[in-house]
């Protein structure tokens, strides 16, 4: 069950320092603020936990955000991990890589991080996942919401479907109701 569930990126353009610090700084602070549990890919393990760790050989270290690499995986304590995702923001040497997250709940922050970079730096990676624009929206949805701005989806998941996800508003409290 759900093995061979894999995002693809190849490298295109290296990714400006200024903007790589942006994208860390945001990816810091959602990987704070993540949902219990995922419902992404299709929310085949939609009962298990969240949790990130920087690979399945360290399931207690922290994932890596940091100047040289953005790094993470499930926690392999708990069975959770697939493929390590591991992206540096200077090559641009039309190198292909994947990340096989096998529908795990960690597959929620590739997505997030991947449409994060998607968004903040267009045509630096050629994305494509055999995930849909379904498995997809519950990533870009939380990011857009928490960074309070768009996201968009990559275009080769989406097909002609609009690749665009916008803050959804933050409910409102009507005080009269509640004195």
């Amino acid at each position: 069950m759900g093995n061979g569930y894999t995002h693809y990126f190849t490298r295109k353009i290296p990714i400006p320092t200024h903007v790589w610090r942006q994208i860390i700084r945001d990816a810091r602070y959602l990987a704070g603020r993540l949902p219990e549990h995922s419902i992404s890919a299709g929310g085949y393990f939609d009962d298990e936990p969240l949790r990130l760790a920087l690979d399945r050989n360290a399931p207690d270290a922290p994932p890596e955000f940091s100047a040289d690499a953005i790094r993470f995986n499930g926690t392999g304590r708990m069975g959770l991990s697939g493929d390590t995702f591991l992206l540096t923001p200077e090559v641009a040497d039309g190198r292909f890589e994947f990340c096989d997250t096998s529908r795990k709940p960690y597959d929620f922050f590739v997505c997030v991080v991947l449409t994060l970079i998607y968004t903040r730096v267009p045509g630096c990676l050629d994305i494509a996942s055999t995930g849909s624009r379904e498995d997809w929206l519950p990533a870009a949805q939380f990011a857009a919401d928490e960074l309070g701005e768009d996201m968009y989806i990559p275009h080769r998941i989406t097909g002609m479907e609009s690749n665009r996800v916008a803050p959804r508003e933050p409910e409102t409290i009507d005080l009269w109701m509640s004195a």
